[in-house]
């Protein structure tokens, strides 16, 4: 009798010992898991962008969905003659800058324009 009683003791030890290795190792796969998905939230998904990358007009239309033509057409609408001529270019924080200068006077203005807002103020 003594005997039955120490067997079902140590299946019962064994089988909580198997039990602690399996939650241990379910632990560890589902918070392996749980940090991908923490760094994809993070980033919105995407690749994080290199320190040393400049920052172009398609990583903006791709990100924001707003293309130099969309800034200049916001600045144009403070505009109300032809002798002006525009144009666009992309900054280091993702903004574009866009350049509107007088045909006759040659007097130029410069406005930021931000893609994420969809609003603009001009530069000093």
């Amino acid at each position: 009798m003594k005997n039955i009683l120490k067997k079902k003791k140590e299946l019962a030890i064994g089988l909580i010992f198997l039990v602690v290795i399996i939650l241990c190792i379910v632990f560890l796969v589902s918070n392996g898991d749980s940090k991908e998905k923490k760094n994809e939230v993070n980033n919105g998904g995407n690749d994080v962008v290199d320190p040393g990358h400049k920052i172009e007009e398609k990583d903006i239309v791709d990100s924001y969905g707003m293309s130099k033509e969309d800034a200049i057409k916001l600045v144009k609408k403070l505009f109300n003659s032809d002798n002006f001529e525009f144009s666009a270019e992309v900054n280091n924080d993702a903004k574009y800058i866009v350049t509107v200068k007088n045909t006759i006077s040659d007097v130029t203005y410069k406005y930021v324009v931000d893609p994420i807002s969809k609003s603009y103020y001009e530069m000093n």
